[in-house]
């Protein structure tokens, strides 16, 4: 009798099969293999997208410290407007005749502070010291950067042969520095001086020792162009 699945057959199959087996490959490996899935794109592009998010989340916050820098700092420098000079004598000035100053002459008035308006009158008029000398300055200068008068634009008799605009910075200076608010007052005084044509253009800055060295005061205005020499 013939067998149903003759040798040949049986050993082709068997091969056939083997090598299945052995390749490890059916019939959706091949399809795979050749067209792999969209996963790992999605993912890569998934991965993308987070870390620009995150680098503009950063970027951004890097932008925003930087201008919240910019603009501390110009605060900073930002300096209140110089209020008109308040007069501290009503009269005796008919004696003094205006005048056009040639120079600037910066003293201190060797006394403690003063922070406001009126802690500054009662210091200028009461304390003896300074009121005898308030019609020898033309300007003082407080440390908040108020400006108060006494000569004014009349001439003073301090330092005559300088023909000079006297300046007094309300305080101490020799070991504490001046203030900002207490600079950009006495700037003010001199640049409307020259404005109005009261103050030469070719001035010169010179400090003034009282009583005690402003150090600090000198070492400050040092830094201006018109500053040339302090001597006593």
């Amino acid at each position: 009798m013939q067998s149903l699945i003759s040798p040949v057959d049986h050993e082709t199959r068997r091969s056939s099969f083997q090598r299945v087996e052995e390749d490890g490959v059916d019939e959706d490996t091949p399809l795979i293999n050749r067209f792999p899935t969209s996963h790992h794109s999605e993912r890569y592009l998934s991965t993308v997208i987070t870390v620009g998010f995150l680098l503009g989340i950063l970027l951004a916050g890097f932008i925003i410290g930087v201008y919240l820098l910019v603009l501390q700092s110009n605060a900073d420098n930002i300096l209140p407007p110089i209020e008109e000079p308040i007069p501290l004598l009503s009269q005796g000035l008919e004696a003094y005749p205006p005048f056009e100053a040639q120079n600037v002459v910066i003293l201190q008035t060797d006394t403690r502070q003063c922070v406001n308006r009126t802690d500054c009158i009662d210091l200028l008029t009461n304390d003896s010291q300074v009121a005898n000398q308030t019609l020898l300055y033309n300007y003082f200068v407080s440390t908040t950067g108020l400006v108060f008068e006494a000569l004014g634009w009349q001439k003073s008799t301090l330092y005559t042969e300088l023909s000079p605009l006297v300046v007094a910075f309300i305080g101490n200076f020799e070991v504490v520095a001046p203030s900002k608010f207490q600079i950009a007052a006495a700037k003010s005084v001199i640049t409307n001086g020259v404005d109005k044509h009261r103050l030469s253009e070719t001035f010169i800055i010179i400090g003034k020792t009282i009583k005690y060295p402003p150090k600090k005061l000198f070492e400050t205005l040092s830094k201006l162009p018109q500053w040339r020499m302090n001597y006593n």
